[in-house]
């Protein structure tokens, strides 16, 4: 069994041991189903050796079961074994990582929100929008909603006359949206000037 993460590329492929370069390779991919979820065909690239990619839209243990036709319509099955292999994709361990920062000047508030994957920033296409509400004392004070994040994957708002002291401990709320899953979290941060 191969393991991946959500929003990477499954790398299918397939070797014939005979090395015959005209045949028409298809996985069909299936989660505990009768149904398949995708039908991806391989391409020749050398050699025997047989190829394609595939993106799940969300984490499962999936089965991919090869099967070789002598068509490129996929209706007669050429005389080799079937083979499968299984694939777990799991969603890596994510967090929301938020700071803000007052400015005196035009009495506001920065608030940026961005979205660690693995330890690295979660890049732009496969971010959505998010929520933040901040807590003072258990109650909500500002909320905001933000539909895009700008080119480097980082959510911003600017809160007008926020009434927030710097220094205090107030408590985040934020929900990331991803183009395959919800990311939500709760922390203290501190406003910094």
């Amino acid at each position: 069994m191969s393991s991946m993460y959500l929003g990477e590329q499954a790398r299918l492929s397939l070797q014939l041991s005979d090395g015959r370069t005209d045949l028409f390779p298809r996985a069909t991919i299936y989660n505990g189903s009768v149904v398949p979820v995708a039908a991806v065909d391989l391409v020749h690239t050398g050699l025997g050796l047989y190829r394609a990619a595939w993106t799940p839209g969300y984490a499962a243990a999936f089965d991919v079961v090869y099967r070789i036709f002598d068509d490129a319509a996929h209706t007669s099955l050429a005389d080799y074994e079937r083979t499968t292999e299984q694939i777990q994709v799991q969603i890596p361990e994510e967090h929301i990582q938020v700071n803000g920062v007052y400015d005196a000047s035009t009495t506001s508030l920065r608030i940026n929100a961005f979205l660690l994957r693995l330890g690295v920033v979660v890049p732009l296409p496969q971010l959505v929008s998010c929520v933040l509400e901040i807590y003072s004392d258990a109650a909500m004070i500002h909320s905001a909603t933000i539909n895009a994040p700008d080119a480097q994957g980082v959510f911003k708002a600017s809160i007008l006359n926020p009434n927030i002291e710097t220094g205090k401990l107030y408590t985040v709320k934020a929900q990331i949206q991803t183009t395959t899953h919800l990311v939500v979290s709760e922390r203290g941060f501190k406003v910094v000037t």
